[in-house]
C-alpha cells in the first residue's frame, strides 16, 4: 500500500469535496462500470444475433422460427448501437465534469 498523506482528522482524503484518494478512486470506479455495461450491451446483443442465426439457419423451413431470427437479429443489432451510445454520452458526461486526458494512472479515457 503506498504512503498516503493523512489529515488532521485521520482520512486520507482531504475533504475538500473536489480532490484526495476517496475522489480520484470514485472517477475511476465510475470509468470502469461504465466500460463493464457496455461490455454487458456488446456481449447481449451478440447473443441476441447469434440465436437469430440459428434459428434462420436450422429452422428456415419454418415461418415461426424465421420471424423469430429476424426479430432476435434486429434486436441485437438495436442493443448493440444503444450500448454504444449510452457508453459514449456517458463517458462524454463524465470527461465533462472531470476534464478530458487521463486519470492519476496515466491511462488514456
Amino acid at each position: 500500500m503506498p504512503n498516503l498523506p493523512v489529515y488532521e482528522d485521520g482520512d486520507t482524503d482531504s475533504g475538500n469535496g473536489g480532490s484526495g484518494l476517496q475522489n480520484i478512486l470514485a472517477i475511476d470506479r465510475t470509468t470502469l462500470a461504465n466500460e463493464r455495461t457496455l461490455l454487458a450491451y456488446v456481449r447481449t446483443a451478440l447473443q441476441c444475433m447469434v440465436g437469430g442465426v440459428s434459428l434462420l439457419k436450422f429452422f428456415f423451413d419454418q415461418r415461426a422460427a424465421v420471424i423469430m431470427g429476424w426479430v432476435f437479429l434486429l434486436a441485437g443489432a438495436v442493443l448493440m448501437i444503444v450500448g454504444i451510445v449510452l457508453f459514449f454520452r456517458r463517458r462524454s458526461a463524465l470527461q465533462q465534469m472531470h476534464g478530458p486526458g487521463t486519470n492519476h494512472l496515466g491511462i488514456q479515457h
